[in-house]
Order: C-alpha cells, then structure tokens, then sequence
C-alpha cells in the first residue's frame, strides 16, 4: 500500500511551495547523479540481484557521500534511488528488444 497525498499547489502557501520544489529539485539531481554514474559505468550495479539490495547499499553511500541526500528524507531518498534502478533496469530491456 503506498501513502499518496493529493493537494492543489494553487492552496499552498509560499513557503510550503518553496519547501516542495527544494525537495523535487533534490530529488531531480539524486536521480540524475545516480544515473549518470550508472551509465559511464562509474558504479557497476548487477540488475539480476533485487534491487531492493542494490538501492539498500546505493542509499547507505548516498547517505554519507552525497550533499543533496541530506535534505531529503529517508523514505524519499530511497524511492528515489529506487525509481531510478527500475527505470534504467527498464531501459535496458527494452534496448535489447529494440
């Protein structure tokens, strides 16, 4: 079961506005620092083991090495690293079909 929160951005007030698209621009850049790293084989990740102990032991690195993970939380962090192994590991196996 995953927790989703639908909100109208227009009902905001400026600082929840500006907390939330600090958090998104976090996550953009943890996203495409991970990927990026992936892709000129600067981390060498084994898709057929589960990735949910590849992100475990990607998400500990980040924690201690990575600047933007500190402002993000744990649980977002995490899906966030998740979300861009399944979608590389999706890529690739659709490379290969094409």
């Amino acid at each position: 079961m995953k927790l989703t929160f639908n909100t109208m951005l227009e009902r905001l007030n400026i600082t929840q506005r500006n907390i939330i698209e600090d958090m998104a621009w976090h996550v953009e850049k943890v996203y495409n620092t991970l990927l990026y790293e992936i892709i000129n084989k600067k981390r060498e990740v084994d898709f057929s083991k589960n990735l949910n102990i590849l992100s475990s032991k990607i998400y500990t690195e980040y924690r201690k090495n990575n600047w933007h993970s500190k402002y993000l939380h744990s649980h977002t962090l995490r899906q966030t690293i998740l979300n861009t192994l399944q979608n590389f590991k999706s890529y690739l196996s659709l490379n290969q079909i094409y």
